[in-house]
């Protein structure tokens, strides 16, 4: 399946829809989640939320819990020991497997609670970065993959109708 597709099978009969970017904006491809939220702004229903978590998701909390979605994807660059840019969509019990960006609280924990105190679907889109250097600029393969992840995520929630 294609990653529209995965999206969209995630996505089915979702109401509302949070995306939360996730990741460091001062470590090079760490902000390929960050990227991905600001390429979605403006182009998303009124029902998706979008929050630019930066490296502190769960300070979003009672924002993400007043939207009350039925869906939360987060999107983070994550190391899967994969070709850099390569995107995969996670379930929450897989994400402790891998070795995700700069966070205060690991995302694996945040999704669990995420799950259990509203009750929503949660996956991670995870991205393999390429370089997490200190620098403000994405490498070439995690900007066009921010790009497609962005797109893949609108295709997919016009297709839920």
């Amino acid at each position: 399946m294609t990653l529209v597709e995965d999206l969209a099978t995630w996505l089915r009969g979702s109401g509302k829809v949070a995306v939360l970017g996730v990741g460091n904006s001062l470590r090079r491809d760490d902000s390929v989640g960050l990227s991905v939220v600001k390429k979605l702004s403006r182009r998303v229903s009124p029902n998706v939320g979008l929050y630019e978590c930066e490296t502190v998701p769960e300070n979003f909390m009672g924002q993400i819990e007043r939207l009350k979605p039925t869906h939360i994807l987060m999107v983070d660059a994550a190391d899967m020991k994969a070709t850099p840019g390569e995107i995969r969509l996670v379930p929450p019990e897989e994400i402790g497997g891998l070795s995700v960006s700069t966070h205060a609280l690991p995302l694996s924990v945040f999704a669990r609670f995420m799950k259990q105190s509203i009750d929503a679907k949660v996956v991670l889109l995870a991205i393999q970065p390429k370089n997490v250097d200190f620098g403000t600029r994405m490498t070439r393969e995690l900007q066009s993959s921010a790009r497609i992840a962005a797109d893949a995520i609108l295709q997919a929630l016009s297709a839920r109708g």
